[in-house]
């Protein structure tokens, strides 16, 4: 099994917000606002995993957490497990084939998450120069 750790500035909070009639008890919405935004930040969780789900079945999935830098930048942190070793190798990255996948893939912008001027895209960037999500290998061979 191999853990991957993905960083990015989209905001991806697990809020659970998948539908008007499943709102958990005890969560403060009470507008259609507030129903829209919870569940724009559970859609670019979603979509984040549902692009790892093209080549592998994410598992023992982490709850996002964010985190400011000293720089005044927010990102989310997660993490998920699979079970085939190297089902997102491409060459001597280990994590290429999600890179690829992911480039371009569109996302919710608008929410708690922090902008950098020109680094924000609406959509998920993983190489080049300004990437906005990273996946990187933090366990390999559990």
């Amino acid at each position: 099994m191999q853990r991957i750790e993905v960083t990015t500035h989209f905001d991806c909070t697990q809020t659970g917000t998948t539908s008007y009639r499943k709102i958990k008890t005890g969560n403060p919405i009470t507008t259609v606002e507030q129903w829209d935004f919870s569940r724009n930040q559970q859609r670019n969780f979603e979509t984040i995993l549902q692009c790892a789900s093209l080549r592998a079945n994410p598992q023992d999935i982490t709850d996002p957490v964010s985190f400011v830098t000293e720089e005044g930048e927010k990102f989310w942190k997660f993490s998920f497990c699979i079970s085939h070793d190297g089902s997102f190798s491409n060459g001597d990255d280990p994590t290429g084939l999600l890179k690829e996948s992911v480039n371009g893939v569109p996302m919710i912008t608008g929410l708690d998450e922090t902008y950098k001027e020109g680094f924000l895209m609406p959509y998920l960037i993983a190489t080049g120069d300004n990437p906005n999500v990273y996946f990187d290998l933090i366990q390999d061979g559990m």
